[in-house]
């Protein structure tokens, strides 16, 4: 401390130097073991924590080792000392906070991976426990600097691979230990990266110096910015006539970018502070130098919350003949001029790496110094308290602070043991004035057991005008409870409180798959004495129950028409399937009742029910829906595309009626639909005896739900059929076909591929069918099928769904459906098709990139999407009607259906596709068309078609398994020297979607 005060007296002596202090200092801290431990960074995680990364060559497993600091902001207390590596050199140079609360650290490993050196990640939990770690890169020398959490949740790490040998900078997207996508961006033209930024547009920028070979002898400093993509912008080159580097650059709150390292083109003397400021295009707006005559470097820059900058990094201008640095700050103004400086130091070497402002307006210093600790460089985190007071909602309104529904980020919406996830809201500030110092704090108002979240969040700053997604770390363990938890959210500006809510999480114990019985119904013939028994077997777990068995035993008196044994394939979790079991009385039955024994078998245990049924006595009353038929829609949710609609009913009655003993109800009301010729009754089939009746009504709907039941009063009382329930949505929903085929000289009915599976829509709209429009493209000739007419025709679907005033607007809740048939490979970014003007020298610009061009564009619509994809390398049949009920029921399936992406390909990723002349199409897109067709097909395991259930409508579910045994099928009889297999391929994650009703079979 001496030496300290001493420092100070020399300073006051200096009148070149604007003195002054960050802030009133918190704390002062050193870390490690006394053998050269630096931190490169630091950042303050939403808990309030700062967490610090750098190398150790203290107490390692060999060589340095990984580093990592967590410690608490405001007491500056150790929560956690973390080292990573193994026997060699090991380091991280960045991390970042992911959603969910945990760490991902990027860095250098020479411990593992293929070559010298490999690029890095770490993932860790909150306190540094160790999650995964991987290694990335190739047989050269990789290494990963610089790293950004995109909006998607995946981080981008952006270094060098192969020692630059195939681009000087390598960018990778990566989802947990998976990369994305990868890029190499220059070449023989920059020096490594120092710093990257994340643009609001999900692209970002990169700095680092150009090489000196491509420019003289100049060494200027280049800025790259990226598409989201990963594609190069743009890239300027800044600097002067002697030499400048860059250390750092950031995106200022203006939507520009200031970028800060050290010049020795101009200045007081020496190396120079050198910031330069830009605008978002890349145009400089100015630059500036701070130091003194000496040596002066900055290594970080950072912006406070009121729009300020400061800039940080070493200085030998603090005392005459200095010969080490003493670290230095210097704040400057939005327009780059000086505030004030301030060297923090002491008698030895000390350096500022890293700079970042906290939640709370204080400043966070970190890098190393060898002036304190126990020997060598020594990891240093300083903190200065924050004098000004941001902490309020002066000038503006505290309603103004307005919040978004929450959203738990989970598969369907529910937490199950051992996730880890978070909670999300978007606050949008209307306040009238920028708020600093935010808090959001989450209490519990009544929760389950096992769960735990973040119960303090921080947020730095939200400008007026502005929106910000807030996200808080949710974890359940192993032990979560079944239930709905409740949690008080308060949002605080400094001490006010701002905004509060409750919302609540559902959480679930995952239970075994199963079968019970859901339901029976007994159904009588109008036009022979055969009856069905129709049998709902449900599956209450959350796995799915395969197979399943279903055998039926019937008295005396009862015999089967057909077989009495039923198998399931597979029942859904939480679904149920229907077993059906036809058979007649015969003249032994005598009982007033009959009794079928009905036994499930499912994972070796045994399930018996038995199912009753009740003779007619004379009094009874007999209403039979034939219209809706119950054994092919589920009649408590059926969705109606008009305001009218129609039912039916089987009628047995003890005594004659008329018109006017029933009475139709909607929610409990009755209707009088007589005046409007709504109802008729006429006389059945009366051969049986009694009285037989067919019932018809149309019933008025209400938009919403309607729940209809009839009624018939007669002297000994009124009797009800069951209850409708029917939910009126007037619009079908439009139906918009892509069908691309382009051509190559060893594939010739690419193109017919994709006219035929466009043409096969043709009847697929209409009151009676599953859409009210289908708009159907085709890009078929050479022209059309070139790289950017595909990738352009793709953005028009894009457009058609975000403008409101497009010709043939996508709406939510439309299907999409986007089908190529073309040669497809696998690149080194990922799967690639191959448009009409392939080349395989302009391979970037001359392929359909999958990931990029087709799905991240289809992510953009909010609709119902599925892919098909006949790469490398389709019949009328049998047609069905499909009733109203089942036209119905599909329409409840589509609506219900959540918006996603479903890729179907023609094979999987190590086989070939075919075509061949006998088809006139690939063998994928032949098996569609015979699928749409309904087509009976034959293989060594039987007879099977596309319409399982046979309800004229199939399903992507239907489809899939259809093509699944069909495809081999036609290569294995009609190629039977085909190099491989081909087996159509769905991705697991989206056979969930199997209930997304495609295709309407027959002509009505």
């Amino acid at each position: 401390m001496i030496a300290m005060k001493k420092l100070f007296l020399l300073l006051s002596l200096l009148p070149t130097l604007l003195l002054a202090q960050p802030g009133r200092l918190s704390w002062d801290l050193t870390f490690g073991g006394g053998q050269n431990d630096i931190f490169y960074r630091v950042i303050e995680l939403t808990n309030g924590n700062i967490v610090s990364v750098g190398e150790t060559n203290s107490r390692t497993e060999g060589g340095s080792d990984a580093y990592l600091v967590i410690t608490d902001y405001s007491t500056g207390g150790k929560v956690a000392e973390k080292r990573y590596g193994g026997n060699k050199d090991d380091r991280i140079t960045d991390v970042v906070q992911t959603f969910d609360g945990h760490l991902m650290l990027a860095g250098y490993t020479e411990s593992s991976g293929l070559g010298k050196g490999d690029a890095w990640l770490v993932k860790t939990d909150e306190r540094g426990e160790v999650i995964w770690k991987k290694d990335f890169g190739s047989t050269g020398e990789d290494a990963f600097i610089s790293l950004a959490l995109l909006p998607d949740g995946s981080v981008l790490a952006a270094g060098y691979k192969d020692g630059g040998r195939n681009g000087d900078i390598w960018l990778a997207n990566i989802r947990e230990q998976e990369i994305i996508w990868e890029k190499q961006l220059g070449r023989g033209n920059f020096e490594p990266i120092k710093r990257m930024a994340l643009m609001s547009d999900g692209g970002v920028v990169l700095v680092g110096n150009s090489q000196k070979s491509s420019l003289g002898d100049r060494g200027q400093v280049y800025v790259l910015r990226t598409r989201p993509d990963g594609e190069q912008s743009w890239v300027k080159l800044f600097g002067d006539r002697d030499w400048e580097e860059v250390s750092d650059v950031i995106v200022t709150k203006d939507g520009g970018l200031a970028f800060c390292g050290l010049t020795t083109s101009k200045g007081a003397g020496g190396m120079d502070m050198w910031v330069s400021k830009i605008s978002s295009g890349g145009f400089l707006q100015w630059d500036q130098t701070y130091g003194g005559k000496d040596d002066d470097l900055a290594m970080t820059l950072s912006e406070s919350p009121d729009g300020q900058l400061v800039v940080a990094g070493g200085t030998k201008s603090h005392r005459s003949g200095a010969r080490q640095y003493s670290a230095f700050l210097v704040q400057i103004d939005a327009g780059g001029v000086r505030q004030w400086e301030y060297p923090y130091g002491d008698n030895k070497e000390d350096m500022a790496n890293d700079l970042n402002f906290l939640h709370d307006g204080s400043l966070v210093m970190a890098g190393y110094t060898e002036s304190k600790g126990n020997g060598g460089k020594a990891p240093w985190l300083v903190r200065w308290e924050n004098e000004k007071q941001f902490g309020s909602v002066a000038g503006g309104k505290q309603s103004g602070l307005e919040a978004s529904q929450t959203r738990l980020h989970t598969v369907d919406g529910q937490l199950k043991p051992n996730d880890r996830t978070y909670l999300s809201f978007t606050l949008n500030n209307v306040t009238g004035a920028d708020l600093h110092d935010i808090k959001v704090q989450v209490d519990r108002r009544k929760t389950v057991s096992g769960l735990t979240f973040w119960e303090t969040n921080y947020l730095t700053s939200l400008p007026d005008g502005g929106q910000r997604e807030i996200r808080i770390p949710v974890i359940a363990e192993s032990g979560l409870a079944t239930g709905e938890s409740e949690l008080g959210v308060s949002v605080m500006v400094g001490n006010t409180q701002v905004q509060q809510f409750t919302t609540k999480i559902k959480s679930k114990m995952p239970i075994a798959a199963g079968v019970e019985f859901a339901d029976y119904q007994f159904e009588e013939s109008k036009t022979s004495d055969i009856q069905t028994l129709t049998v709902v077997i449900r599956n209450p777990g959350d796995f799915i129950a395969q197979p399943v068995s279903v055998i039926f035993d019937l008295p005396d008196g009862l015999e089967p028409v057909g077989s009495r044994i039923v198998n399931l394939q597979r029942i859904a979790p939480n679904g149920s399937e229907k077993a059906r079991l036809q058979f007649k009385r015969n003249a032994t039955l005598r009982a007033p009742s009959m009794s079928i024994t009905c036994t499930v078998t499912f994972n070796g245990q045994k399930f018996t029910k038995t199912l009753d049924k009740a003779l007619m006595t004379n009094n009874e009353v007999v209403m039979i829906l034939t219209k809706p038929n119950p054994n092919k829609t589920d009649i408590k949710n059926i969705i109606s595309e008009g305001n009218i609609y129609s039912i039916q009913m089987g009628v047995s009655t003890p005594v004659p009626v008329q018109q006017q003993h029933f009475t139709v109800y909607r929610n409990n009301q009755a209707l009088d639909g007589s005046k409007m010729d709504e109802v008729d009754l006429y006389p059945g089939d009366n051969s049986r005896g009694g009285n037989q009746y067919v019932y018809e009504a149309n019933v008025r709907l209400e938009p919403g739900e309607n729940r209809v039941q009839v009624k018939v009063k007669l002297a000994d009382g009124e009797f009800a059929s069951s209850t409708m329930v029917i939910y009126y949505q007037p619009r079908q929903p439009n139906l918009h076909v892509l069908a691309i085929g382009p051509s190559h000289n060893d594939l010739k009915f690419t193109a017919k591929d994709a006219t035929d599976f466009a043409n096969a829509f043709d009847s697929q709209s209409g009151q009676h069918k599953l859409f009210g429009q289908v708009i159907v493209h085709k890009l078929v000739t050479s022209e059309e099928t070139e790289a950017d007419r595909i990738r352009e025709a793709v953005a028009d679907l894009v457009y058609q769904y975000r403008n409101p005033a497009a010709a043939q607007r996508i709406l939510r809740n439309d299907v999409l459906l986007l089908f190529i048939s073309s040669h497809g490979k696998n690149g080194e970014g990922g799967f690639l098709l191959l448009p009409s003007n392939y080349d395989p020298r302009y391979e970037r610009t001359r392929t359909i990139d999958y990931q990029r061009d087709i799905v991240q564009e289809l992510e953009k619509i909010d609709c119902k999407k599925v892919i098909f994809i006949d790469a490398c390398h389709s019949g009328a049949a049998d047609s069905k009607s499909m009733s109203d009920v089942a036209r119905a029921d599909a329409l409840t399936k589509l609506a219900a259906m959540h918006p996603g992406m479903s890729t179907l390909t023609s094979c999987r990723s190590n086989e070939l596709s075919y075509e061949d002349a006998r088809w006139q199409n690939g063998a994928f897109t032949e098996a569609i068309l015979e699928g749409f067709a309904n087509k009976a097909c034959m293989d060594e395991n039987g007879a099977f078609q596309a319409d399982l259930d046979n309800n004229s409508i199939i399903t992507l579910g239907e489809l899939y398994d259809f093509l699944r045994r069909r495809v081999p099928n036609l290569i294995k009889t009609q190629k039977p020297n085909a190099t491989t297999n081909q087996t159509p391929f769905m991705p697991e994650n989206q056979l969930q979607r199997d209930d997304l009703s495609l295709f309407v079979v027959g002509e009505n």
